[in-house]
């Protein structure tokens, strides 16, 4: 988020709240990922290699998933 809030201005056809809004959410979809601090915790502790190795698949599917239904949200303008 420290990262995108910046732009925001830049984008003056944009609704302001809107731009937030959708960082905010795409963010916390990105925290799902397998590259995700929170994630890479719980692959960490995983100690079955075949079982890391899948729920790593799962969390990357999960998380292009999310991504999708947030665009699916935002083109059918639920996201405002």
């Amino acid at each position: 988020m420290p990262t995108f809030f910046p732009l925001v201005p830049e984008l003056d056809s944009m609704n302001y709240g809107l731009a937030f809004s959708v960082i905010g959410v795409f963010v916390t979809f990105a925290g799902y990922s397998s590259f995700s601090t929170g994630d890479a915790l719980v692959l960490a502790e995983t100690k079955d290699e075949e079982e890391r190795c899948c729920l790593f698949i799962r969390l990357l599917i999960l998380l292009f998933i999310l991504v999708a239904f947030g665009m699916i949200l935002l083109f059918l303008g639920i996201l405002r």
